[in-house]
């Protein structure tokens, strides 16, 4: 579902599912994949995985589209499974408690990019 003022930059790929808020921007040769939501303004130019909520000017990942999830009828054990993944991978732009400071030894290094 696009929204009023949508706009999609040549070669972007759309799984089905999707909702692409009003005056939200996609760069060229980006994909979105099933079932994820990107809000009014966003500004996408990365990549969206599955079942996300994407948000704001150069957006990043924010969590799981979880009503979306619940509305196409997934339970909790199949959204517990899909949570996993998607936090892992968006860490650290989603708002967590732990925001502002180091994380565990355990995790991996965020990459850095030049």
């Amino acid at each position: 579902m696009l929204a009023n003022g949508a706009t999609l930059a040549g070669h972007v790929t759309i799984g089905d599912y999707v909702i692409v808020g009003g005056l939200a921007a996609i760069h060229q040769f980006v994909r979105v994949g099933e079932s994820a939501i990107l809000s009014g303004g966003a500004m996408v130019v990365h990549d969206v995985p599955p079942f996300c909520n994407a948000s704001g000017d150069r957006a990043r990942l924010r969590g799981l589209n979880l009503i979306g999830l619940k509305r196409r009828g997934f339970d909790a054990g199949r959204i517990r499974a899909i949570s996993g993944p998607i936090v892992c991978c968006s860490h650290p732009p989603c708002p967590s408690p732990r925001r502002g400071r180091a994380p565990p030894p355990s995790w991996p290094a965020a990459p850095t990019w030049s």
